[in-house]
Parts: C-alpha cells; sequence; structure tokens
C-alpha cells in the first residue's frame, strides 16, 4: 500500500524516504475526495493489522527463548486479527520485555567475555610474573 514493511525502513533510508513520499501523495491527491478522519483511521488500520505484526513476527524469529517467541506471535495474531487500541499497547508491552530481555542477554554476554579476557590476561601476568621470580 505505502512501500516498504516499518521493519525494513527503519534500516534503509532510501525506504523510509519512499514511504513518506507515497503517503504525501496520498495524502495530497485525497484533499476533497476523503475527509482525514478516515485517512488516518485506515493508515492506523493498515499499521496494525500488517506493519506491527510484521515487525512483531521478525522479532520473534530472531528470539531462542521459546516463551517470548510465543508472546510476540501471540500479540502479532492479537494485532492483525483485533487493530485496536488494546492490542497495540499490550503488543507495545510484550515488545519492550523483549527488548529489555535482549539488552540484559547481550551485556550478560558482554560481561562474560570481558570477564574471560580479563582472566586470560591476569593467567599470562601471573606466569609472567613466576618466570622473573624463579
Amino acid at each position: 500500500m505505502f512501500g516498504q514493511p516499518a521493519i525494513y525502513m527503519k534500516t534503509n533510508i532510501a525506504g523510509r524516504i519512499e514511504f513518506k513520499r507515497n503517503l504525501a501523495v496520498a495524502q495530497l491527491g485525497s484533499k476533497d475526495a476523503l475527509d482525514e478522519r478516515e485517512f488516518v483511521r485506515r493508515l492506523v488500520d493498515y499499521a496494525l493489522r500488517v506493519s506491527t505484526p510484521r515487525a512483531l513476527r521478525s522479532a520473534a524469529s530472531a528470539q531462542k527463548d521459546s516463551k517470548h517467541k510465543q508472546a510476540l506471535l501471540d500479540a502479532a495474531n492479537r494485532c492483525e486479527h483485533e487493530a485496536t487500541r488494546e492490542a497495540a499497547l499490550s503488543a507495545r508491552k510484550i515488545a519492550a520485555a523483549y527488548a529489555a530481555y535482549a539488552a540484559y542477554a547481550a551485556y550478560a554476554a558482554y560481561a562474560a567475555a570481558y570477564a574471560d579476557a580479563y582472566r586470560a590476561r591476569r593467567d599470562e601476568c601471573i606466569t609472567l610474573l613466576r618466570l622473573l621470580l624463579a
């Protein structure tokens, strides 16, 4: 309808530009043919039924924890079928929890790698000191 899906536009500037241009043309072209409320309603409906479920499913496909994966898929299905404010708020809450979990997992991996590197460097220093003192 308006070009690339939302998940693609986050990483593609050209896609974002094309989407915004198409949206502007649609708004200008519908000045007298479609009232603004109806246009916004249709745009929100499209976002809730198409774009949001795609983004949630994309996030679910990258998720390793089956509980989080299923929660994201359930939120995608709810948005797709209901397209209500409550479904969108619920999806936002679930996505935020997933993002927090992913950030925590990334931080834990970083801390573990840093600890391993520190331990290896410490062991090298101890070995060097033992050789020097022997």
